[in-house]
């Protein structure tokens, strides 16, 4: 008759089944934190979306803040387009494209392991985002 104690084999099977259950919980959430986080530089690209409008209307040019040689800090583009955006995951710049276009563009942070260095970008043409990650789509 056997009794009710459990085999060395059985606990083992039973910790690598549940490793492997922890391994998938964990990169889904990474995932999903990923992406609550571009979500939020979304909603800031179409915040300076909007108040671009506002500057060309004003001042009859776009902002810009990035060049070839110089960059920009979200803190620059709040002081002029009257903004109060935060973000501590992407840097954002501002480049102006031929006469009288710009690129508003978030950089994904290097802290990230899912999309470090990654970019999502807007035009004045119209608010469709570009993404060039895929946990951000």
């Amino acid at each position: 008759m056997r009794g009710y104690a459990f085999s060395l084999i059985e606990l083992i099977i039973v910790l690598v089944i549940i490793g492997v259950v922890a391994l998938f919980a964990v990169s889904g959430y990474q995932g999903y934190i990923e992406r609550m986080r571009a979500k939020n530089a979304e909603a800031n690209l179409l915040a300076i979306y909007d108040k671009q409008k506002r500057y060309k209307l004003d001042n009859g040019n776009y902002y810009a803040c990035a060049t070839a040689t110089t960059s920009c800090t979200l803190d620059d583009i709040n002081a002029n387009l009257n903004l109060d955006l935060t973000d501590s995951y992407f840097s954002y710049s501002i480049e102006q494209v031929g006469h009288s276009g710009y690129r508003a563009a978030a950089r994904r942070n290097a802290n990230s392991s899912l999309c470090s260095g990654q970019t999502m970008t807007l035009t004045e043409a119209n608010s469709d985002i570009t993404k060039n990650c895929n946990y951000w789509k």
